[in-house]
């Protein structure tokens, strides 16, 4: 299959471009010419590389059309951790501009990465029906997109896949996140200060996730799938494991750090369409997905 992908130097992009090569796909991968592509320096010679930039959709035409993917899979997208709210919204302008361009150029399924926060996130377990109230500007662009996408792709005679996707952690995970900053800092015999860590979450190995996305577009589904584990964990357990791997429980720090505004104590996934329709589980468990990534950054950090 000839695909475009999106979001290839990102931590869940470059996984998944990983993932695809090796199912023998062929993979465009979209890149704007300024990113820092050290994420996928080892498998870039067996990428096509395509420098372009989602936020000038007008120069993309010429760039596209000669690719005629048989999938779109859309992961960029701004907004996220430390950028400013307001990226969301050019985000979701881009994505829309994007969408616009398939079927000029003849692709007939679209894969976009959805949120588990599109969801009313007071409703207990969240499953594809569950109604969507997003709590932020980031959830309310992304569910803004899928309401689009879904009536674009009717009209258009696409093929929409919505994979929604919960809490995702591994190698290569921004710093700033629950996991990698409290193996950071053990790794650096710092202490690692965290919630009460109450919260209640459902967390998935990035490979695990790339994998699932790959037997997603393999089993030909369309609509809105969610993307986990189908287990939850509190964070304080989450933390308190990394501490026993490590072997350095005494720099754990429960509650030194105070609960977000609004931060909602419970997303639990309901993941019956992955698992029945799909056929799909994940590969990892909490241990061994998390001795996973804390191998990855013992070898990241002199450079840290």
């Amino acid at each position: 299959m000839n695909i475009l992908l999106t979001g290839a130097t990102g931590f869940i992009g470059s996984r998944l471009a990983r993932r695809l090569l090796v199912a023998g796909h062929r993979v465009t991968a979209l890149i704007r010419p300024a990113g820092d592509r050290w994420r996928i320096r080892d498998i870039e010679p067996s990428l096509s590389v395509l420098e372009g930039d989602l936020c000038t959709p007008l120069t993309l035409r010429g760039l596209l059309v000669s690719i005629r993917p048989d999938l779109l899979i859309h992961l960029a997208w701004g907004g996220q951790l430390g950028a400013p709210a307001i990226d969301n919204l050019t985000a979701l302008g881009s994505s829309l501009e994007l969408l616009r361009l398939m079927p000029d150029i003849g692709c007939p399924r679209v894969m976009i990465a959805g949120t588990c926060f599109e969801y009313d996130q007071s409703e207990g377990e969240l499953d594809e029906e569950s109604p969507a109230r997003p709590h932020d500007l980031y959830g309310a662009c992304k569910h803004a997109l899928f309401l689009a996408a879904s009536h674009f792709a009717e009209l258009a005679k696409i093929d929409l896949i919505w994979p929604r996707l919960f809490y995702v952690y591994g190698p290569g995970e921004d710093p700033r996140r629950l996991v990698p900053s409290v193996v950071l800092a053990l790794l650096r015999d710092r202490p690692a200060p965290t919630t009460q860590g109450e919260q209640v979450r459902d967390y998935l190995h990035v490979d695990d996730v790339a994998d699932a996305l790959v037997a997603i577009v393999g089993k030909g589904c369309s609509g809105a799938i969610n993307v986990a584990s189908g287990s939850t964990v509190t964070v304080a357990q989450v933390a308190t494991l990394i501490g026993r791997l490590l072997e350095k429980p005494e720099l754990i720090r429960l509650g030194a750090l105070p609960y977000r505004e609004g931060e909602p104590m419970v997303i639990r996934a309901g993941t019956r369409r992955l698992r029945e329709e799909v056929g799909w589980n994940p590969r990892f468990d909490l241990v061994g997905g998390l001795t996973d990534t804390i191998g990855w950054w013992k070898t990241r950090i002199p450079a840290a």
